[in-house]
């Protein structure tokens, strides 16, 4: 639930679904039962789902997908304060 109040979220799952099918974990739950959560948190939350094979592989994705996102948020700002920029001589202008 906390991640609906962020614009940029995944969930990254160390495995593949074909370890998950097969039962490859430690949980006794069962593997249609992990699947069809995974699948209603995604439409629930509106959440994007990642396998990976490794953490190490998890790892630079989400490192990758950081940097993009803060480069995206930097762009907005960028853009944000030029635009009040521009619009602030026209608005001294009118009043002379």
């Amino acid at each position: 639930m906390r991640m609906r109040a962020h614009w940029f979220r995944r969930l990254v799952v160390i495995a593949s679904r074909a370890e998950i099918e097969l039962q490859r974990y430690r949980s006794r739950m069962a593997p249609k039962a992990v699947l069809h959560t995974l699948a209603a948190w995604e439409v629930r939350f509106d959440l994007a789902i990642y396998y990976f094979p490794t953490a190490e592989a998890a790892a630079l994705q989400v490192e990758s997908w950081t940097w993009w996102a803060a480069r995206e948020i930097l762009r907005n700002a960028n853009n944000l304060v030029k635009g009040c920029q521009e619009a602030v001589p026209a608005q001294s202008h009118a009043t002379h």
